[in-house]
Formats: C-alpha cells, structure tokens, sequence
C-alpha cells in the first residue's frame, strides 16, 4: 500500500525538481480581474483596457490602483489591437518614403527629388510641406533623422520625427553659407486638403474640414 501511495505522488508532481516557478501575470484585461491577480501575487498588474498611447493604470497588491501619465505619446496601438512602444528610428518603406517605425503620427519623409519634404494625415486629411528652393539630394539616415545635403551651398535641411509629428532645422555650416539672402526668408510650400491659418496666439494651424490636421 506504501509503494503505490509513493508512485502516484510522483506521477500528479507539477513542478519538476529544479524548475524555476512561472512568473506572476503583469497584465489583464480589467480591473477587477487585475486587482484580484495583483493581490494573489504581490505583483501590480496593468488594467489593459485602460492603457492608451499616453496613460497606463496598474492594479497595486495592496489594491490601490495607479495612473501613470506622460506628456508625449509612449505607444502606438496597431491595427490589430495590439501595442508597441514608439520608436522613431526612420525606415524606407516599399514605396521608398522615409517612415518612423512606430509613431502616433502618419507622417513620411521624401527619399529625394521634387515631391514634399513632408507629408501628415490626419483623419484622412492630408498636409505637405515642400522645400522651395528645388530638388532635395538623396538624404543620409541617423536614427530620428533625415539629412539633406546642400539644399543650399554649405547648407543641408534636415527633418526629424517627433512623438507626434516632425520637425525640420537648416544646419548653416560656414560663415560665408550664412551670407545667403536666401536664408533671410525661406517659405516652404504649403499643399494638400489643408487651409493653413495663424491663431489668436500667434501659432499656425492647418486645418482641414473643422479638425487640425497639424499646428506650429
């Protein structure tokens, strides 16, 4: 009777000598189940159908629950639901456009020529902004951003994805570079559904059927 108690005892065994125990859940997908599974642990869970690209709730294991909030988007929800962290390191997509591999925003960066330098939508709704001084050279990658070479002499335009959008600097690289009266005043050329208009408080918006598609 001893010998068959011992056999079954390890058959029905779970965890095998020196297996390392599975880790705690750190998310669910509400609150209430994140509360229960974050007491049971000692861990705090994340409440999933809380999170958005800014904001983050946690279910404590004293059961409090945390909201944790930024000032720039920190993931980008994908069309399947699922999510990623923002990561803004450009890429060239089949069509050749420059792209951030995770961001909030739909923006794209040109690959050189004459077309715009840069392209938002926005519900639909699209805003260019083209360089106006002629075709941009084929532009040297870093991480973030997208360097134009000599769009005027010893001047190069570079172009930069943002959490939310882009930003764009002239690097004036010589003394006699900045004698350009060029540089004085550059416009850039403004197309796409967009009308572009100047705020109370001096910023521009372009907007295009109520919505802002971008503002500066």
């Amino acid at each position: 009777m001893a010998l068959a108690v011992l056999a079954t005892s390890l058959v029905v065994a779970s965890t095998p000598a020196g297996a390392a125990p599975s880790a705690p859940p750190t998310t669910a997908p509400d609150a209430q189940t994140a509360a229960r599974l974050a007491t049971d642990s000692g861990v705090r869970v994340e409440v999933l159908s809380e999170r958005t690209e800014y904001d983050q709730v946690f279910a404590e294991p004293d059961g409090h629950l945390t909201a944790e909030s930024a000032v720039e988007p920190q993931r980008v929800r994908r069309a399947d639901g699922s999510w990623n962290d923002v990561d803004l390191n450009l890429a060239a997509g089949s069509d050749g456009l420059l792209r951030p591999r995770a961001s909030v925003a739909d923006v794209w960066f040109s690959a050189g020529g004459t077309g715009p330098l840069a392209t938002v939508v926005k519900a639909g709704k699209k805003l260019t902004v083209t360089w106006p001084l002629g075709a941009l050279r084929e532009p040297t990658i870093a991480a973030d951003a997208a360097t134009y070479p000599n769009v005027l002499p010893d001047v190069d335009l570079v172009v930069r994805a943002t959490p939310d959008g882009f930003a764009h600097v002239l690097v004036v690289k010589t003394a006699a570079a900045a004698e350009d009266s060029r540089l004085r005043q550059i416009t850039f050329d403004l197309g796409g559904d967009v009308e572009v208009r100047r705020t109370h408080d001096g910023d521009l918006a372009a907007v295009a059927a109520g919505s802002t598609v971008a503002s500066a």
